[in-house]
């Protein structure tokens, strides 16, 4: 999830922990059993134990050095795509940044498997913007788009502490059901408030 010419294999580019806690600051979970897929460093997962001591957390990851695994309640060292999806039937949040290249296939299948649960992904402003998945958009489009008006200083093994993304990002947050409209708002560094902007609001029949 990040433009650099030397990309990981595995998309390992993480989330530093205070966006992550930053970003929860903001969203509007009331949630006890956290899934948290491609946990990577488990910046989302840290976030959420320090935000919701007792919540219960899902890890997901290929990777088997994923770091984030052992912040996890229950880790499952494996592709999200092959797994049961029984294992997430009791899940009611799903957070996290996933590899760029599986966003689209993730979304879709935790859309499908977990219908329960509420999913917040950050993702580069761009990913809204293919002509390939516009026909997905007006099927299932989120129902809120929170731009992040700061850009993001990923860490991971590639990029070797080299400075701040050049991307725009944003939280896109998918409830129950089908979004009629989706809302766009800010998330700012200060983290005291969140705005919306009605002038902004997509209506998607």
């Amino acid at each position: 999830m990040a433009d650099k010419k030397i990309r990981d294999p595995l998309d390992r580019y993480y989330t530093p922990e205070s966006t992550a806690i930053h970003i929860l600051k903001n969203l509007d979970l009331d949630a006890k059993v956290f899934l948290e897929p491609s946990v990577g460093g488990g910046a989302f997962a840290k976030a959420i134990r320090c935000l919701f001591p007792q919540a219960h957390i899902l890890g997901v990851d290929l990777d088997p050095d994923a770091l984030g695994l052992s912040c996890c309640d229950q880790q499952y060292n494996q592709d999200l795509l092959t797994c049961d999806s029984d294992l997430f039937k009791d899940v009611e949040a799903i957070v996290g940044n996933p590899p760029f290249a599986l966003a689209l296939s993730h979304i879709k299948w935790l859309r499908k498997n977990v219908p329960q649960a509420s999913l917040h992904f950050l993702l580069p402003i761009q990913f809204l913007a293919s002509k390939t998945r516009v026909g997905w958009y007006m099927e299932d489009p989120p129902h809120k788009v929170r731009i992040l008006s700061q850009r993001i200083a990923f860490t991971g093994p590639t990029l070797k502490g080299k400075g701040t993304s050049s991307q725009d990002y944003a939280i896109l947050s998918w409830g129950l059901g089908r979004a009629e409209q989706t809302v766009c708002s800010w998330i700012f560094p200060e983290g005291l408030h969140e705005e919306e902007d009605p002038g902004l609001l997509a209506h998607l029949q």
